[in-house]
């Protein structure tokens, strides 16, 4: 181990900055964006595990950012992005109102997801793993947001009727 692996560790802070300037790029080819968008979120957890790691040791450090499975490389922009680009597609497709629209299929994604609960929990408690995972966790997580997203929405609904929402709002207007 070199200190240069700890100073050139890529960490989520990196992924952010890299994927906006890739939604940046890709909000200038308006008929394209979603549809390019969609497919590097389907692709990102798959190619990276068959782009080579570099045996150069300077390579490494630019490789690392962008696919590399290193041990400094905490969040490579593949898969990573593919979250990014998720949470893009379902602000765009207004994806936070599933539960008003497709009540059914969130038993459907309720029951896959308790399905591959073991799945999950085995790919989370191994870092390694974790970080550089391919699309099947990738499709897992997708479920566990989706259910987060379902669950927030109707805690949301339900607090928004109460008197109580008046104080938890309160209490975030002035965070930043």
């Amino acid at each position: 181990m070199t200190q240069l692996h700890i100073f050139f560790g890529v960490d989520i802070l990196f992924l952010a900055g890299i994927s906006i300037l890739i939604l940046a790029i890709l909000e200038k080819l308006p008929r394209m964006k979603n549809f390019l968008i969609f497919a590097i979120m389907v692709i990102s957890p798959i190619i990276h595990l068959y782009l080579p790691n570099s045996e150069n040791e300077i390579i490494q450090y630019l490789n690392a950012y962008f696919w590399g499975n290193y041990w400094w490389s905490y969040f490579p922009v593949f898969p990573w992005i593919s979250y990014v680009f998720a949470g893009y597609l379902f602000n765009e497709f207004s994806l936070s109102n599933l539960g008003n629209k497709t009540p059914n299929s969130i038993y459907l994604i309720l029951a896959l997801f308790l399905f591959n609960l073991p799945y999950g929990i085995t790919v989370s408690v191994n870092l390694s793993e974790y970080y550089h995972h391919g699309i099947w966790f990738f499709l897992w997580a997708l479920e566990f947001l989706l259910l987060m997203i379902f669950l927030t929405h109707k805690f949301s609904n339900f607090i928004s009727s109460q008197k109580i929402s008046f104080k938890i709002a309160s209490f975030g207007k002035n965070v930043t």
